[in-house]
């Protein structure tokens, strides 16, 4: 366009520039598809087979109101934490939970090291300290969740130390049946209850 005047293509630029446009989506619609392939091809070998975990649960420990639980389950990928997690919940009273903190530990032979995550779920610090006791108990491939039922009043700190008797005792129970490869701690070395939470002193 030159001031204001719309410049006429000849036909023959016109056609040149219709057979560019036209090669260019071919070629985009060609780079799509095979893209589309790969990531299917990728996702089929890389899926895994949905499992039946066997959870082995702890004791309930309650204390003003508020009970706690641990579950341990033996896992061998991030997809099967997830689907071990989704398991559990199928117990609405599970389900229905204030908090479901999880630690997970997998070795990864390729890489000679370790897959591993603490969740909070809302109670602070809670993955952090749940994943140490997993560390310091060298457990490998294995999923632990604590879940807690808040029944509304604030007992600080002594959260933790449920939060890691519990869990210790199903390791020590797994362990025990040959389920997990663990070197299970005493209630005594348990560290992570002397570690002050950054978050809320009482809760």
């Amino acid at each position: 366009m030159r001031h204001g005047v719309i410049e006429k293509k000849s036909p023959e630029k016109l056609a040149k520039s219709l057979e560019k446009l036209e090669a260019f989506f071919q070629k985009r619609k060609q780079e799509l598809a095979y893209a589309a392939y790969e990531m299917k091809q990728v996702g089929a070998a890389t899926e895994t087979p949905k499992t039946e975990f066997n959870f082995i649960h702890s004791e309930v420990i309650p204390d003003r109101k508020s009970k706690f639980q641990a579950h341990i389950a033996q896992v061998t990928s991030l997809e099967q934490v997830e689907q071990a997690l989704a398991q559990l919940k199928t117990d609405s009273k599970i389900a229905k939970a204030t908090y479901n903190m999880v630690a997970y530990r997998i070795y990864v032979k390729e890489k000679k090291s370790y897959l591993e995550e603490g969740r909070d779920d809302g109670e602070n610090e809670a993955g952090r300290r749940l994943l140490h006791l997993l560390q310091i108990s060298k457990v490998e491939d294995a999923v632990v969740i604590v879940t807690r039922w808040h029944g509304g009043v604030h007992i600080g700190p002594d959260r933790f130390k449920h939060i890691n008797e519990c869990a210790n005792e199903v390791i020590k129970i797994a362990t025990e049946k040959g389920m997990i490869a663990t070197t299970a701690v005493g209630s005594s070395e348990l560290s992570g209850t002397k570690k002050k939470s950054k978050g809320k002193g009482k809760k």
